[in-house]
């Protein structure tokens, strides 16, 4: 089991049931009962099981996840702050919560691999990232889909006109 001081929940969070409702959907347990770690990854498992066709690789399932519990971990925290407003925001621009939490995720899966190469980015970067999502969401972008209130998904579509 982890030690759930590796990522505290920020119980004086005004909107914190909020928060849970749209990382955990369904979930109507106690809020403590998030609290360890491995719950919470069990949930996000959870519902990966039946939201959409697993990554290729074991590997790359464990790595979706893992990327799936930092944001839900930072979210829970409220700190980095602007990973919850990044949420909120393209939320709120038609994107469904899971390509909301897809985008964050991919944010931090940069600073990771960065990391990783051994030239870890400056904080501010990642925070400048969420701070312009939707708009330069990395790599793959998910798009509004009709399902979700969003346009045909052309990164650049609306408002542009072709030159003659």
């Amino acid at each position: 089991m982890s030690d759930a001081t590796e990522a505290p929940i920020d119980r004086t969070l005004d909107d914190l049931a909020d928060r849970i409702a749209l990382l955990f959907p369904g979930f109507s347990g106690d809020p403590e009962d998030l609290d360890d770690e491995d719950a919470r990854l069990e949930l996000i498992r959870a519902e990966h099981a039946t939201a959409h066709a697993p990554p290729p690789t074991e590997d790359g399932e464990r790595m979706h996840h893992s990327l799936h519990l930092i944001v839900a971990n930072q979210v829970l925290a409220g700190n980095p702050p602007q990973a919850w407003d990044a949420i909120q925001r393209v939320t709120r621009k038609g994107y469904n919560r899971h390509e909301a939490l897809h985008m964050v995720a991919a944010g931090m899966s940069d600073v990771l691999a960065s990391a990783m190469r051994g030239r870890p980015q400056p904080p501010e970067l990642y925070l400048a990232y969420l701070d312009s999502l939707p708009q330069t969401a990395v790599r793959n972008r998910p798009a509004p889909t009709t399902r979700t209130g969003g346009t045909s998904g052309k990164p650049g579509a609306r408002g542009r006109r072709k030159r003659r």
